[in-house]
């Protein structure tokens, strides 16, 4: 539920800041872009089941204990987090080319379209954190 959130307001954001340069699309049509494009990312979820299932919780903790299992777990865990990595960058890339044609961008465009929202979030934050005092 806070996901969706998160993706409507971001999508209202790439659409701000779209209009910016002269883009032609609107906040719907890249929320249905972002939808689409998270697919590779939902599906590298069914890879986790079989790493939890080998290392259980030490999956998520820092010093975890993940080269104990075995050579053929370790072959297994590790092809399952490439497989992740290959899904995580096809899910940007899909954005990317969603968002350049929803908004009828270059792709460079795109990509400065979708980075101007996060600078506009997280600058000033970034900001606050350096100037207040500790």
């Amino acid at each position: 539920m806070v996901g969706w959130f998160i993706s409507g307001i971001y999508a209202g954001l790439i659409n701000w800041t779209g209009k910016w340069l002269k883009g032609q699309g609107n906040a719907k049509s890249i929320l249905n872009v972002m939808a689409y494009a998270y697919i590779p990312s939902i599906l590298s979820l069914v890879l986790l089941v079989p790493e939890l299932s080998i290392y259980g919780v030490e999956v998520f903790k820092t010093g975890g204990d993940i080269i104990s299992a075995g050579i053929s777990s370790n072959i297994l865990f590790y092809s399952a987090l490439i497989l992740e990595v290959i899904l995580g960058i096809w899910t940007v890339v899909l954005l990317i080319i969603g968002v350049a044609e929803a908004q009828k961008f270059s792709i460079g465009k795109s990509i400065v379209n979708l980075l101007l929202p996060i600078l506009i979030i997280f600058l000033p934050l970034l900001l606050l954190g350096i100037f207040l005092p500790k």
